[in-house]
């Protein structure tokens, strides 16, 4: 948690992050750094995402799968599932759905709509397209988009019954608008990365 003292750095390194401009990164990634350090959930998703995709810093998913540890160790959600993603990359899906499952105990939309997607797809379970909706439904009212699309394109292919292929065409548009004006609206890097 970044404390009011802290704020300054948090904001100053969310500018900068924000800005996307290279010259900027490094300075974000080492005030994100220091807050980690000291412990900020937030900030360790931070600069885990910056060590894992070499943002600011070089390239090292290794330390960058520690911070998202880290992270996760204290309860973020968002560290959880940066975890349970790697574990997915590596196919390794009984430590991503004990991930995704953290991630999704606090309603993270990224954590929901991947057990939702494991479900549907038999990515470490059998498949189940009833649990899987179910999921994909949590992360579509937490505003994911990815789910909302996803939900939209079972309902096109008749997963959800006959009625409900017009409706998820209707979905699909208004998920991609919605996606579209989001994108335009959000603060940068920062947000997105928080899902």
């Amino acid at each position: 948690m970044v404390f009011p003292a802290d704020y300054e750095r948090y904001e100053r390194a969310r500018r900068l992050l924000d800005s996307g401009k290279p010259w900027h990164l490094r300075e974000a990634y080492e005030l994100y750094e220091q807050l980690a350090r000291e412990g900020d959930p937030n900030c360790q998703v931070f600069v885990g995402w910056m060590s894992y995709e070499g943002r600011g810093t070089n390239k090292d998913e290794k330390l960058g799968l520690e911070w998202f540890r880290k992270a996760a160790a204290v309860g973020s959600p968002a560290g959880a599932f940066y975890c349970g993603r790697h574990a997915a990359k590596l196919r390794n899906y009984a430590e991503a759905l004990r991930f995704f499952h953290q991630a999704a105990e606090k309603q993270y939309g990224p954590g929901l709509l991947w057990l939702g997607l494991a479900h549907v797809r038999g990515y470490g379970v059998p498949v189940n397209d009833e649990k899987g909706i179910g999921y994909l439904k949590r992360a579509a009212e937490a505003g994911n988009f990815f789910a909302r699309r996803e939900l939209a394109l079972m309902m096109i292919r008749g997963k959800l019954g006959i009625a409900n292929i017009v409706l998820g065409f209707l979905l699909l548009l208004c998920s991609a608008i919605a996606a579209v004006f989001h994108a335009l609206s959000s603060k940068g890097h920062s947000e997105k990365l928080m899902g």
